[in-house]
C-alpha cells in the first residue's frame, strides 16, 4: 500500500507529484502534462501521470494506493474534477482498478464531495489538515462505515488514549506518519498505533514486531533488535 501525491497540471491532467512549488520547473506553476513527462524530477526521476501508476497497478495487482490530493487547497468543484478524473480514468483502464485506490479525506465536507463521483469502499480520515476535536473526527467517522482509518500525525495530542480506545471499540484502526525509524514504530505501536506511513521501513520491519510483541522475553528481544 503506497501514498501518492497528485497535483493537476496545467492542461487538467493528474500528474504523481508534491507539489509544484518545490518540485515543478515553472516557478511554481503548474507545468502541463507534455511537460512534466519531458522533465527529469530532482534530475534523475521519471515523472508520472496518474496513467502511468494505473500502468504499474495492472501489472502488479497487490498494489493499492492511498490518494493525497492537497485538496484542503483546492475548492469543492477542484477537489470534485480530481477524483472524477480518477475514477474515470481508472474505469477507462480496467474497473477494477477503482476499488484499489483509497481516497484521503481532509475534512467532513470533502468526504460528502468524493462519495457523490463514486461510493469508494475504504476512505481513511487524515487530521493534519482540520482543525477538528478529536471526539469530532472519531464521531464523524463512527457514522460513515467506510472510514476505516484515521491518521494523525506523531505529535497530535488530539489522540489519547481514550480516543484511541473508542477508534478501536468501532472496529476502526489509528494510523501515524511520518515513522522512519525502527525504534519508533515499536514505541508508537506500543502505544495504540496500528499503522504507519515511512518513507524507508518495510513490512518485514512490521513483522518482526509483530513476532517478539507477545512473547515473554518480547521487550528484550525488541530491544536487541532497535540496538
Amino acid at each position: 500500500m503506497f501514498e501518492y501525491d497528485f497535483c493537476l497540471t496545467s492542461d487538467g491532467r493528474l500528474a504523481c507529484i508534491h507539489d509544484w512549488e518545490t518540485y515543478g520547473e515553472a516557478g511554481g506553476e503548474a507545468s502541463s502534462q507534455e511537460q512534466w513527462l519531458a522533465s527529469k524530477m530532482s534530475g534523475r526521476y521519471t515523472t508520472m501521470m496518474l496513467e502511468d501508476l494505473m500502468d504499474q497497478m495492472l501489472v502488479n495487482r497487490d498494489f493499492f494506493v492511498v490518494t493525497d490530493t492537497k485538496s484542503f487547497e483546492l475548492t469543492d468543484e477542484e477537489i470534485a474534477y480530481q477524483f472524477q478524473l480518477l475514477y474515470d480514468t481508472a474505469v477507462e483502464k480496467d474497473p477494477e482498478l477503482v476499488d484499489r485506490f483509497i481516497p484521503q479525506i481532509y475534512s467532513d465536507e470533502m468526504y460528502d464531495i468524493i462519495m457523490a463521483v463514486y461510493p469508494w469502499n475504504s476512505v481513511i480520515y487524515t487530521a493534519y489538515a482540520t482543525k477538528e476535536t478529536g471526539d469530532q473526527i472519531v464521531g464523524f467517522a463512527e457514522e460513515h462505515d467506510n472510514i476505516n482509518v484515521i491518521t494523525c500525525p506523531t505529535d497530535d495530542k488530539r489522540f489519547d488514549d481514550i480516543t484511541k480506545d473508542w477508534i478501536h471499540m468501532l472496529g476502526k484502526k489509528l494510523y501515524t506518519h511520518t515513522v522512519n525509524t525502527y525504534s519508533k514504530m515499536v514505541d508508537y505501536a506500543g502505544s495504540g498505533i496500528d499503522g504507519f506511513y515511512t518513507d524507508f521501513l518495510l513490512p518485514s520491519d512490521a513483522e518482526v514486531y509483530e513476532q517478539y510483541k507477545n512473547t515473554s522475553y518480547g521487550e528484550e528481544a525488541l530491544a536487541s533488535v532497535v540496538e
